[in-house]
């Protein structure tokens, strides 16, 4: 048992960790929805952490219920805003739409709080659309336009805009940089208007475009993609520095953008003959996700793929994570720290995480038709650790970020009572903020629950004083006296004592 509950040894910088050295997430809070999500489309999450609010954002027709919130569409579909509690307690839950077909297609956290959504509204229409976000009502532009919306944490709805014109404007990613303003990237049809100014496109018939909202929604700047081309999500390659992944007519490429939208660089990426999925970057090293037919082996192959922007020279690398279905896929991706990347997905009968090397790492089977699945790996493509999530018919990770103590995913799936569920994970080592970077932690990292003995057997009892995440007191404990964990939420705390500093996650 004793070697069950200490269950890493951990040298730990109170601001700066390596999840490298980190042992496996562990699942502290779920929340499901239930209802007509729309399980091909991508359903986003996002902790806002200025005001411990997390974020869900998709598409739905009918109705969805979470807890003892439920929504009906406005007609066909439309988008949906859930917000979470830290504990993903249901608080608010919206819906951005009209009788047309409407989706939610992203979401950014705002740096002042709340969010920025992205949505395309108003397609399928015979007739001029009408569609609504918050209390703002909207009449089309065209078959399908551009909703770009802020929330507030309480639900109430901030400034609302939409762009178009006569044919399909779809916004694809949007990005809020560290000032508060707003990068949109997508595409648009023969002809578009966003603000004041009119676009056509520069050659063929899909063309995508980034432009660059304030805080208050006013448009900065406009960027026109000088070729036909698909996007794939924008990411931040500095907090001020855009880099968007576009599949041309010649294969994938990558484009920098500097913060007036000027193009830095161009460069197309070494492994056109894949599928790019989606792809992120840590400092000036890009990675993406493609898949690949490998004809050695029934079904795709999952390959992350390492491309140094021309600020450290072209260098490639690869990653190959085998699946044995011919539906496996990997749907999102995202940076946990540094060093650390974090990759979400589906698989089909068995996953194998198979390094250049060829070195199986972890074979994974499916216990149902389609498990999701998410693995965190590090940027020289060693698994660290990977996760299968179970369902009774099938079930896919739709989307994975950041939060304050690990990571939040999203999951669609199929079963009697649940169509998607939205899960917290949190690393007992997880660096604690609040104290300065001069105090660093040197014992056995626990998992605790109210009421638990916080004492070692091996050693003499000893008091303490038990910190929140925030570097709060929350308990004395007597010197001489057995300390217990006390009545807290759960939550990362600190344990410090005259010997060492112990890390504990409080699990209810």
């Amino acid at each position: 048992m004793r070697a069950i509950r200490h269950i890493w040894i951990i040298i730990l910088c109170w601001c700066v960790t390596d999840l490298s050295a980190r042992e496996e997430p562990v699942l502290t809070y779920t929340a499901a929805l239930s209802g007509g999500i729309d399980t091909a489309a991508i359903v986003h999450v996002v902790e806002d952490r200025t005001s411990d609010v997390v974020y869900v954002a998709g598409t739905f027709t009918g109705r969805i219920s979470c807890g003892a919130l439920s929504l009906d569409s406005h007609g066909g579909r439309d988008g949906f805003i859930l917000a979470l509690t830290r504990k993903l307690a249901p608080l608010w839950l919206q819906n951005v739409g009209g009788p047309a077909e409407d989706s939610v297609t992203a979401l950014s956290a705002l740096p002042t709080g709340g969010i920025a959504i992205a949505a395309l509204c108003g397609s399928g229409s015979q007739d001029i659309p009408t569609y609504r976000a918050g209390n703002v009502t909207f009449s089309g532009r065209g078959n399908a336009d551009i909703l770009i919306a802020t929330f507030h944490p309480d639900g109430t709805p901030g400034w609302a805009r939409n762009d178009g014109a006569d044919l399909v404007d779809i916004p694809e990613s949007i990005v809020v940089d560290e000032t508060g303003r707003i990068i949109v990237l997508g595409t648009f049809t023969t002809r578009t208007r966003l603000g004041t100014s009119f676009f056509d496109v520069v050659n063929g018939f899909v063309t995508p475009f980034l432009y660059s909202l304030t805080s208050d929604g006013a448009v900065e700047w406009i960027s026109v993609v000088d070729e036909e081309a698909e996007t794939r999500p924008l990411f931040r390659r500095t907090p001020s520095i855009m880099a968007a992944t576009l599949v041309g007519e010649d294969g994938p490429f990558l484009r920098t953008y500097d913060p007036t939208g000027n193009v830095m660089d161009s460069r197309p990426l070494p492994f056109c003959n894949g599928q790019v999925v989606t792809g992120t970057m840590i400092g000036d090293i890009a990675y993406h996700v493609a898949t690949e037919t490998k004809t050695c082996n029934p079904g795709d192959e999952l390959t992350i793929a390492w491309y140094r922007t021309p600020r450290s020279g072209q260098q490639f690398n690869r990653i190959r994570y085998t699946c044995g279905g011919p539906n496996s896929l990997a749907t999102t991706m995202t940076p946990l720290d540094d060093s650390t990347l974090l990759v979400g997905g589906r698989f089909e009968r068995s996953l194998l995480f198979d390094t250049i090397s060829r070195r199986p790492d972890l074979v994974a089977k499916a216990a149902t038709l389609r498990n999701g699945f998410v693995a965190a790996i590090d940027t020289n493509g060693r698994l660290i650790w990977g996760k299968v999530l179970g369902s009774p018919i099938w079930s896919q990770v739709a989307d994975v970020s950041r939060s304050r103590t690990g990571f939040l995913l999203s999951a669609t799936t199929r079963s009697p009572d649940t169509a998607l569920m939205i899960q917290r994970y949190a690393y007992p080592s997880t660096s604690i903020e609040g104290e300065g970077p001069s105090v660093t932690a040197t014992g056995r990292g626990r998992i605790v629950r109210p009421g638990d003995a916080l004492s070692r057997s091996d050693e003499p009892d000893t008091g303490g004083i038990l910190h929140a995440s925030d570097g709060r007191i929350i308990h004395r404990f007597t010197d001489g006296t057995v300390p217990l964990m006390p009545d807290v939420p759960p939550g990362l705390y600190l344990l410090k004592t005259d010997r060492d500093i112990l890390p504990l996650l409080c699990l209810p």
